[in-house]
């Protein structure tokens, strides 16, 4: 019997890989992790829609589903190829569409970041350490 808290995706959800949670660990790994809860024997496939290929690692996704963005942070089955996509510099990642009823396995971090990718979030921390000379500058 699977776990009460194991959200499904729906047809149409799209993901967007989660920034800086290359920290967050598990001890056996985030695929054998999400095949333990969700009683999986085999290793899945990729969970994005038009990848065929085996899944290699437990990826950190934000979910969208329409206009809604859930506040967790999830773990799915997905390809390092998939799990690498990156947007252009300063630009948020592309949006990947995630197939019917896959499995979400919850983990403890939050969706605090409400910019689309690393690159634009290194920008903002960098805008707020010039933020207070910029204003010394204008204030003298």
């Amino acid at each position: 019997m699977l776990e009460w808290f194991l959200r499904k995706t729906k047809s149409g959800d799209y993901v967007i890989n989660a920034c800086n949670t290359s920290s967050d660990k598990a001890w056996t790994g985030w695929l054998k992790r999400w095949m333990q809860r969700t009683k999986q024997q085999k290793k899945p496939f990729c969970s994005v829609v038009g990848c065929n290929k085996i899944a290699t690692l437990g990826a950190h996704v934000r979910v969208i589903r329409g206009s809604q963005e859930f506040a967790s942070i999830y773990v799915i089955p997905m390809c390092s190829g998939c799990n690498n996509r990156q947007g252009k510099k300063f630009e948020p990642p592309p949006l990947m569409e995630v197939q019917k009823n896959i499995l979400l396995l919850e983990t403890n971090l939050h969706n605090l970041c409400r910019y689309r990718c690393r690159h634009y979030c290194q920008y903002k921390a960098q805008r707020k350490k010039r933020w207070p000379r910029i204003l010394q500058l204008f204030f003298r």
